[in-house]
């Protein structure tokens, strides 16, 4: 038997907790037209992938769903729809057959030595990039005493959160659990570059259990 789409299960736990997606946007903080793309399947409409991760995690934990099972169906959907390899190409008939190996080779080494050079400057002498995707806002309340805080950097950089240094993934993204006490708690964020550039945020997370 088929699963069911991403859509329909976002739609079925929606109704079956009594919330529609205007009353999901105030819960999560997520746009409204990004939870309708979701909720429609409409993933033209969504931001980057990084960003969608972060939105199923909090989405799940409103819905009561597993957000890394949401994420594993919304990329294998679109896998799905982006697949077509297996299909072959007319050939150009009207192609240049012949060209001048050298100077191709030449062109291709000269443009691959220019922008290592380029993307490697950036990374060296750059700020460090720093994408929270939750918490979003700047304080939040939760009435939950754990949180998992969740993001993405560039894998080169070094991430710390409160002082204690937090490992990413290949692609930069991280997530954290961290505990919350009674009242405000404060999340400080430090990304660390080869040359010793910072990039640094604050996040206040105001723990009211209920």
């Amino acid at each position: 038997m088929d699963r069911k789409p991403l859509s329909d299960i976002l739609k079925e736990q929606l109704a079956a907790n009594g919330l529609d997606a205007h009353r999901l946007s105030q819960l999560t903080g997520i746009q409204d037209r990004y939870l309708t793309g979701l909720i429609e399947g409409e993933t033209q409409a969504l931001p980057a992938a990084p960003y969608v991760r972060g939105y199923l995690i909090k989405i799940a934990s409103h819905l009561e769903l597993d957000g890394l099972e949401l994420w594993n169906m919304f990329k294998e959907e679109q896998l799905i729809k982006s697949s077509g390899g297996t299909d072959a190409l007319p050939s150009n008939r009207f192609a240049i057959k012949k060209t001048n190996k050298k100077v191709l080779v030449g062109i291709v080494l000269t443009v691959v030595v220019g922008a290592y050079l380029l993307w490697n400057v950036g990374h060296l002498i750059g700020r460090p990039e720093l994408a929270i995707l939750y918490p979003e806002a700047q304080t939040l309340i939760s009435d939950q005493e754990t949180v998992t805080i969740v993001g993405q950097i560039d894998p080169a950089d070094k991430l710390m959160i409160n002082f204690e240094e937090v490992p990413v993934n290949n692609s930069g993204a991280f997530e954290k659990e961290v505990e919350l006490a009674l009242g405000l708690n404060r999340i400080e964020f430090i990304v660390k570059r080869f040359l010793g550039r910072e990039t640094q945020a604050i996040r206040q997370i105001i723990y009211q259990p209920n």
